[in-house]
């Protein structure tokens, strides 16, 4: 967030985040203008991570102008729940599995993964996970979109708020 912060903006080369929420609307605003201002001296960002299973990149109104790298996770561990699916039912075994990725999407990423496979000395006592395995799905620009559960999220916010105004 220093980046959104005028006076710090000069000192700011890049924006790298994993697995981050989109922040306020306004914020980005500020970065556009000094973008803008400033077009050598411009802030981008890089902004990795998991698609579809991580639930945090989804929330938020924006990420600040640049790239997002997205990954897709493979789970050997929730993938082999298929085979329960006849006991389950599909729609419940489908469910199990994603719900069971939650987790290892948000706290596990690529980019440890490959670090670990090109220098694993670097990270002592950080060890793979052998039944996760990452999909490189590409580089596209941010876009003014907000996060898919962003909605979901004030509406919870609104709903509270209306229910406190009722008891009061």
């Amino acid at each position: 967030m220093i980046t959104t912060e005028p006076r710090f903006q000069p000192l700011i080369g890049r924006v790298v985040t994993f697995a981050s929420p989109g922040i306020n609307l306004e914020r980005i605003k500020t970065i556009k203008q000094y973008n803008q201002t400033h077009p050598k001296q411009k802030i981008d960002s890089t902004h990795y991570r998991i698609r579809d299973k991580d639930l945090v990149p989804q929330g938020g109104a924006a990420w600040t102008p640049g790239q997002v790298h997205e990954f897709k996770l493979h789970n050997r561990d929730t993938e082999d729940l298929h085979h329960v699916a006849d006991s389950l039912g599909s729609a419940n075994a489908a469910f199990l599995g994603w719900a069971q990725d939650l987790l290892p999407a948000h706290l596990s990423q690529p980019v440890t993964d490959a670090a670990l496979d090109y220098d694993p000395a670097d990270f002592p006592g950080v060890e793979r996970n052998p039944s996760l395995r990452f999909e490189d799905l590409g580089v596209r620009e941010t876009d003014g979109v907000p996060g898919a559960w962003e909605e979901r999220r004030k509406a919870v916010g609104r709903a509270k708020q209306n229910a406190v105004q009722q008891v009061s």
